[in-house]
């Protein structure tokens, strides 16, 4: 066995975006046991851990700047190939239209942004 003792900050209040951005992530905390299950700990803990037993830590996320419904489709674009935002926020979320390969549609994402009520201030979105 081992014990451990921790306290994790963000698990009450999530980081603020500000100039519009959305809140970050809250931190979450947890024990895995040995089955598998997880659950949830406190934000301050002391925890004996038995063999085979872990502690999952969610770390609290950034929170974000600016809105993101502003956000240039091309880095949107961009975050969806690397994996840091799905297809499916970046059309909720952000307005912007990402093909299977990863790749912007403008067309789709002018239309998105219409219906979403987006304005296009920050940078008027060119057809090719």
């Amino acid at each position: 066995t081992i014990e451990a003792l921790f306290t994790s900050d963000g698990t009450i209040n999530a980081p603020l975006g500000v100039r519009g951005g959305h809140a970050g992530a809250k931190s979450q905390q947890f024990i895995r046991r040995r089955d598998g299950q997880l659950e949830e700990l406190d934000l301050c803990a002391r925890v004996v851990l038995e063999p085979g037993e872990t502690i999952v830590s969610i770390c609290t996320g950034a929170g974000g700047y600016g809105k993101p419904s502003e956000r240039d489709p091309e880095r949107v674009a961009r975050d969806v190939r690397e994996g840091f935002v799905s297809t499916d926020r970046a059309r909720a979320v952000y307005g912007v239209d990402i093909d299977h390969d990863g790749m912007l549609n403008l067309r789709k994402t002018k239309e998105l942004r219409n219906k979403l009520g987006i304005s296009h201030e920050t940078k008027e979105l060119e057809l090719a």
